[in-house]
């Protein structure tokens, strides 16, 4: 039986922030596909939503891409490119954060992260990490800019501009 004990090193919070800011860009995605498919009519957007709820995050990133290209072909090419590029990338080092085995040392004075894989190529390995705040704070301020991204792509590329009326 463990027993359970509070951490109070700075980094267990703001990886809880990473949790936090990661979730918002993937609904923001989720949001951005919903747009993609007419949001307007309920039903299909109900749909939409049952469907973006199994998927992971880079089926997202495919699906908005594929339905980008689809509704505007050649329109915005290498802005999608590059935020498709980021999406991954923002994508990749959260999973590295997150995926990983955390233990606080006070002996050491550091939050350390254990990566543990195991390759064909290279066998079995652990790899340690020292992970200051600093680093888990640029993750974060790297996922709200991705997000910021995918807002500005979005409503320049993907939303209806509304007419002066306020209609569409």
């Amino acid at each position: 039986m463990s027993s359970e004990r509070e951490c109070s090193a700075p980094e267990v919070h703001l990886l809880g922030e990473i949790v936090v800011a990661f979730g918002n860009l993937e609904l923001f995605l989720e949001g951005a596909i919903l747009q993609l498919l007419g949001a307007d009519d309920h039903t299909r957007s109900l749909m939409a939503q049952a469907i973006t709820a199994e998927m992971s995050f880079d089926r997202k990133v495919h699906a908005f891409a594929s339905m980008f290209k689809l509704k505007s072909p050649g329109h915005a090419e290498a802005e999608l490119e590059a935020l498709v590029k980021e999406l991954f990338a923002v994508q990749e080092r959260r999973n590295a954060l997150l995926h990983s085995a955390w233990n606080y040392s006070q002996n050491f004075g550091a939050f350390m992260r254990m990566k543990s894989s195991a390759k064909a190529t290279q066998g079995l390995r652990h790899r340690l990490h020292k992970m200051p705040p600093e680093k888990i704070k640029a993750m974060r301020s790297d996922i709200a800019a991705v997000a910021d991204s995918l807002a500005r792509f979005t409503m320049a590329y993907v939303q209806e501009p509304k007419t002066t009326t306020g209609e569409r």
